[in-house]
């Protein structure tokens, strides 16, 4: 069990400091988010922001970023929730965070309107397609469907990336994006020989960022 723990500790060690490089975030959100968000979301507004922001709990979003929209007159977050299993309750989680900020901005003064929050949960564990995804799956569906509850009930979905070793998502953005995804996909890989064969394969990309990292050194 203490092996389990630890190498989900590394894993969120990884995830923040990939995914706390800017430009990192800002390829992966350009390569994935859905159409609809890209067109409105400008990149080149994106700002880190302080976990202290969401709340000194320790249950604590992973990384938190904010941009701007429709001609930078309103603000959007962007919120990153990481896990590398399937963890019921993490739009629980989530739907915590979103209520922090909100209640922190309407004490900010003369505020008219609160930010949109895009809640993003990318998931690397086993079996994607079992993990919630959205807040309305805590409740009894049959029980929405038959008293037409629906409309008495908080609710939001994640954009939901699954990125186990068993998804067919494929691997977008430049190659650092890739290289990063890659290390995820094959992190809960148990066969040291698929292990070593996924490596293989993306020998050529890890050669390359090797360069650009040498070129990097001697020509700046």
């Amino acid at each position: 069990m203490p092996c389990l723990k630890n190498q989900i500790h590394l894993m969120v060690i990884f995830f923040k400091q990939t995914f706390g490089r800017l430009d990192i975030t800002r390829n992966f959100l350009q390569s994935y988010l859905p159409q609809n968000l890209r067109e409105f979301v400008d990149f080149s507004e994106l700002d880190h922001r302080p976990i202290s922001y969401v709340g000194k709990s320790s249950y604590y979003s992973d990384l938190l970023f904010k941009s701007k929209i429709e001609n930078k007159k309103y603000g959007v977050y962007l919120l990153f929730e990481h896990k590398s299993y399937n963890d019921k309750w993490s739009v629980m989680q989530i739907f915590n965070y979103l209520a922090r900020i909100w209640m922190r901005e309407k004490r900010t003064k003369g505020i008219k309107n609160l930010s949109f929050i895009i809640p993003i949960l990318f998931y690397h564990g086993e079996n994607g397609g079992l993990v919630i995804k959205s807040f309305s799956e805590y409740f009894d569906q049959n029980m929405i469907e038959n008293y037409d509850l629906n409309k008495y009930l908080p609710d939001f979905e994640t954009v939901f990336y699954d990125f186990s070793n068993d998804s067919n998502l494929k691997l977008l953005g430049d190659r650092r994006v890739r290289l990063t995804l890659k290390f995820f996909k094959i992190s809960k890989i148990k066969d040291i020989t698929v292990v070593y064969q996924e490596i293989i394969s993306f020998l050529p990309v890890i050669f390359l960022l090797a360069q650009l990292v040498l070129i990097g050194i001697f020509f700046n």
